[in-house]
């Protein structure tokens, strides 16, 4: 998912809407900028000082933003894609980076809380789904279809990843079944007890009408050809 999302150049993308998050947290903690400046300043400073430290923080910490945000050259954001590249190919290519990845998938995903989380943005998305499915043709598309669409390019460009996750699709499919091969084989056969033969064979027959026909045909022939080999052989040698 990190290399579709750096292909694309999207982790940039993350990073705007960060610096977008940040921004608005300025600005809506202010008040509590200006106490803690406070807080901190010896009691001696004179408020006046406070306040034009308070003015310098912020004014500071805007303009960083601003400039990160405006430049798509700044070195911060040429740190972030050396930083996030990096950390995909030590993904792909460290043991060690695996394994540490790996055992805080595992400690994450143990929580109680990502249980809850996890059931409440299934659900959550189960809703967004079916009201997109019941939407009109021609409504414009939400951020999930948006998102999907998007992610959906950004797979098609990317032939490496595309393959990878082939292949992983293919060892995770061949490994369920291997595990659950004796569920599997049951679900298949009561599924085709289900299955009404007078319809079923209809269905064939649509599906496979014309070679079926030239099965008939060949066994047909070969059948007589069969027969007339197996009458004629006793009568030119009995």
């Amino acid at each position: 998912t990190l290399s579709v999302v750096v292909a694309g150049d999207r982790h940039q993308s993350l990073l705007n809407e960060t610096l977008r998050l940040a921004a608005q947290a300025v600005r809506d903690n202010q008040a509590l900028i200006r106490q803690r400046v406070r807080a901190e300043s010896p009691w001696w400073v004179p408020g006046a000082v406070d306040n034009k430290i308070y003015q310098r923080i912020v004014m500071a910490i805007e303009h960083l933003l601003h400039d990160i945000s405006a430049n798509p050259a700044h070195p911060v954001r040429a740190r972030f894609d050396h930083t996030i590249k990096e950390f995909v190919e030590r993904l792909q290519h460290s043991p060690e980076a695996g394994a540490r990845a790996e055992a805080l998938k595992d400690e994450w995903l143990s929580d109680e809380a990502v249980a809850e989380l996890t059931s409440w943005f299934w659900d959550s998305t189960r809703n967004a789904v079916t009201g997109y499915a019941s939407q009109t043709e021609g409504a414009e598309p939400g951020p999930l279809a948006r998102g999907v669409s998007a992610f959906g390019a950004s797979m098609l460009e990317n032939e490496r990843v595309l393959e990878e996750l082939d292949d992983y699709a293919i060892e995770l499919l061949l490994d369920v079944i291997e595990q659950h091969r004796h569920e599997v084989a049951d679900l298949i056969a009561q599924t085709v007890s289900r299955w009404d033969p007078e319809a079923t064979s209809q269905r064939l027959e649509l599906a496979l009408g014309s070679d079926l026909q030239f099965v008939r045909i060949n066994g047909t022939l070969v059948g007589g050809l069969v027969g007339l080999l197996i009458y004629a052989v006793p009568r030119l040698f009995g």
